[in-house]
């Protein structure tokens, strides 16, 4: 039982944040409101949650990969509804999605759009699962076939993935900056590698064959910046809808994915905005759980495993508080059926 209740705390968000230095940040709102750990709202009002990686150490060039099942404590499927949002890449729509990401979390609900991101598939669309976990409802959001709650399920072969190893969530990925190339996904638009010429101060396109020619200057973003590694930071890390998109570079507060939900009437509850850390990414060689982040060396090619505990994963609440009027007829309807009793 002792390590039941433990499992509980360090799933709701409390524990302290360990040593690793990737942290998971869940943050909540209501529409239109402020970005925080907590939440009040009234029923039928909707909830925005989104996911944040902050990242602190070595110099990293920016995220390669991460992965992860969200969820929400005390869901009652028959009231509380999950928003729609881009599942796949059958219901990505540019500009606003692509290969079944968002480019601008702003206007719509999913994942977030990096360089060359991998799609999901029809069949494997992002959806939400409900699972009973010693008697509290979750909402899990994960692709279509990872039924079983995170950790369980058959533990070798292909159907592990259902999802004893809590590989298929919610999959954000990113293209190393040599593979961000004008012309690729019809959608990146900064050429690279990037050459400081002459040391006048100015970017170069290598054409090959000891040519180089300036580098363009988008009017709308301004120049280029020198990441320190030999390639270049995007100078619209936060592209619109209709804007394409280069080379994250963000290491800190990166959002991830954003999604929403209504929650239903009923007597007030708390419910929790977090994930296990067994849905993150496995190390090489089974070597813990984490997030993969470019390194500084080998041209931008090479990333690095950074290992992460659940104290390095914040949840957030939401306390749904019924409005006065509703509390008045909570109790005008356990005055009646008290009268009935008698």
């Amino acid at each position: 039982m002792k390590k039941a209740l433990v499992g509980i705390v360090a799933f709701a968000g409390l524990a302290t944040v360990a040593s690793a230095t990737t942290t998971l940040t869940y943050q909540v709102r209501t529409v239109g409101g402020t970005w925080a750990s907590s939440v009040d709202a009234n029923p039928g009002q909707q909830v925005e949650f989104r996911a944040m990686l902050s990242y602190t150490g070595p110099a990293r060039r920016g995220l390669q990969g991460f992965n992860s099942q969200p969820t929400i404590s005390n869901w009652n499927s028959s009231i509380d509804t999950l928003v729609p949002f881009v599942t796949s890449v059958a219901t990505s729509a540019a500009p606003v999605s692509r290969n079944g990401a968002v480019v601008n979390l702003d206007n719509a609900y999913g994942r977030r759009y990096f360089p060359l991101i991998a799609g999901i598939p029809a069949t494997s669309a992002l959806r939400g699962h409900t699972n009973l976990v010693s008697g509290t409802s979750y909402l899990r959001i994960a692709q279509n076939n990872t039924t079983n709650w995170i950790g369980n399920g058959p533990t070798s072969g292909t159907a592990a993935a259902n999802n004893f190893n809590g590989s298929t969530g919610v999959t954000i990925t990113q293209a190393n900056p040599g593979n961000v190339v004008q012309g690729t996904d019809n959608e990146i638009d900064w050429p690279v590698p990037v050459y400081n010429g002459s040391g006048d101060g100015l970017f170069y396109v290598d054409n090959g064959g000891g040519n180089f020619s300036p580098y363009p200057v988008n009017p709308e973003w301004g120049a280029p910046q020198d990441d320190g590694f030999g390639g270049v930071i995007d100078p619209n890390p936060n592209p619109g809808a209709n804007s394409p998109v280069g080379f994250v570079t963000q290491l800190t507060n990166l959002e991830i994915y954003r999604f929403a939900v209504v929650l239903g009437a009923g007597p007030d509850r708390t419910l929790t905005v977090s994930t296990l850390l067994g849905s993150l990414l496995t190390g090489t060689g089974g070597s813990g759980r984490g997030a993969n982040w470019y390194s500084g060396t080998g041209g931008g090619t090479a990333f690095t495993f950074d290992p992460m505990t659940q104290g390095n994963i914040l949840g957030a609440t939401i306390n749904v508080v019924p409005t006065p009027g509703a509390l008045a007829l909570l109790g005008l309807g356990g005055l009646v059926a008290g009268r009935r009793r008698r």
